[in-house]
């Protein structure tokens, strides 16, 4: 693993990953009849930026950790990022919500 996959893996981009493949599972725990788009949407519904507005009509914990991490970047936490840290943060983003057992179907 490389230096940029290694910060992206340790800083807001990881624990936000984490984060939402956390709340993910919490709410499958809870609502263990409801399907993983069904769980997946409730989520990206309730924490996309800019309050109960759909992102897109594409269900995806990918994208909800992404506009996420972009608002966190409009805050100015986050420097302008090229194109090659874009794709290493999705990577990262795949990987972390694979780890916490988020299916494919809704990552």
């Amino acid at each position: 693993m490389g230096f940029n996959k290694w910060i992206t893996k340790k800083g807001i981009t990881g624990k936000i990953a984490r984060e939402v493949g956390d709340w993910y599972c919490a709410r499958q725990r809870a609502n263990p009849h409801m399907a993983p788009m069904q769980i997946a949407d409730m989520l990206i519904i309730k924490n996309s930026p800019g309050g109960d507005r759909r992102m897109d009509c594409t269900v995806s914990l990918l994208r909800l950790v992404d506009a996420l991490v972009d608002q966190a970047q409009a805050g100015g936490l986050i420097g302008r990022k090229s194109l090659e840290i874009r794709m290493i943060e999705r990577e990262v983003i795949k990987e972390e919500l694979q780890k916490k057992g988020v299916p494919d179907e809704v990552i």
